[in-house]
């Protein structure tokens, strides 16, 4: 499932956006303050069926096989819903159960209440929130290296860390698929392996090649994921420089979503990536998941310069004013 249209109402009460979506490549470009990142967040929030964290009074989403999703949010007090009970039944109920007192209280009309909801619709018949859940997937891809404030541990060494362990696994499931074949028939080519294969060797030849300049290539015949510069010389992922962290994990990112329709958000990838890393980034990335769509955000035109300028939207064209 993909996203067709995004609109969201009041964002900090001062603007409505509206942004219609290509279904494969979409580049969020424009001038520091234009709410790029901000927007792209309450894609991710919403999408994931997630509060919105930013002040608005609405977001809608329209994706593919007639589905939507609206979130809305409103602050009204007590007095208000009950006059209104049938139309905010489910928050009266909630008062009624949770807060006997808040009614006792002649001065009940002060108690005012922030209230979120969500709609999920299919083809405008109301759509169960299990279903739509189980419908969407969605990657969201930081490439902010930071430190945890539990553990120390960098934001790009966790997001290392899992996909390591996502990689194993990723690894065991081919493995089977190719025992599996030979349950089946007693033998299997090398021509069925190379299949089952394909997706991780071009994975590999891809990280091959934007790591040559600097002598790294993958060790192929493990389970983790390591380097060897040079044919000796072995070297662990979290020694790597920031930004071939960074490629590593976007690229394992779309790997692991293993060819299927995905939404995959990143924010300003291009930090502390060489320039030719990104002048290749999008192509990579649909190589490793042709039916990906990518919602990027960047202030970089090499992540657009090998040939996809035609997806760039400016996010200070689609934000008005409201009024």
């Amino acid at each position: 499932m993909q996203i067709k249209k995004l609109t969201v109402k009041s964002l900090y009460e001062l603007m409505d956006f509206e942004w219609e979506f290509d279904k494969s490549v979409n580049i969020l470009a424009g001038i520091n303050g234009t709410y790029k990142t901000t927007l792209l967040s309450i894609i991710q929030q919403i999408t994931r069926h997630e509060n919105v964290s930013y002040p608005v009074a609405s977001v809608e989403a329209e994706y593919t096989d007639g589905i939507k999703l609206v979130f809305t949010r409103r602050v009204s007090d007590v007095q208000t819903l009950l006059a209104n009970r049938e139309t905010n039944r489910v928050v009266v109920e909630m008062i009624e159960k949770e807060h006997p007192d808040w009614l006792a209280n002649d001065e009940m009309h002060k108690v005012q209440l922030n209230i979120v909801s969500y709609r999920e619709e299919k083809d405008g018949k109301p759509l169960d929130k299990q279903t739509y859940e189980s419908i969407i997937k969605i990657d969201f891809v930081s490439t902010f290296d930071v430190a945890s404030d539990r553990d120390k541990e960098s934001v790009l060494n966790a997001n290392l860390r899992k996909l390591q362990e996502q990689y194993a696994y990723y690894l065991s499931d081919l493995a089977k698929q190719v025992s599996d074949k030979v349950q089946e028939s007693g033998n299997v080519t090398k021509e069925q392996v190379d299949i089952i294969n394909k997706n991780r060797n071009e994975f590999i030849a891809i990280v091959n090649e934007t790591f040559k300049e600097t002598g790294k290539t993958l060790s192929e015949n493990e389970s983790s994921l390591s380097f060897v510069k040079d044919n000796s010389q072995r070297i662990q992922l979290y020694n790597l420089s920031a930004g071939e962290k960074q490629l590593l994990i976007i690229l394992l990112t779309a790997l692991l979503e293993r060819r299927q329709e995905y939404i995959l958000i990143m924010d300003e990838p291009e930090i502390s990536m060489h320039i030719d890393m990104q002048y290749t980034l999008i192509d990579n990335l649909l190589k490793l998941n042709p039916n990906a769509q990518i919602i990027v955000s960047t202030h970089s035109p090499a992540i657009f310069g090998s040939g996809w300028g035609d997806k760039v939207v400016y996010s200070e064209c689609l934000l008005k004013k409201k009024g």
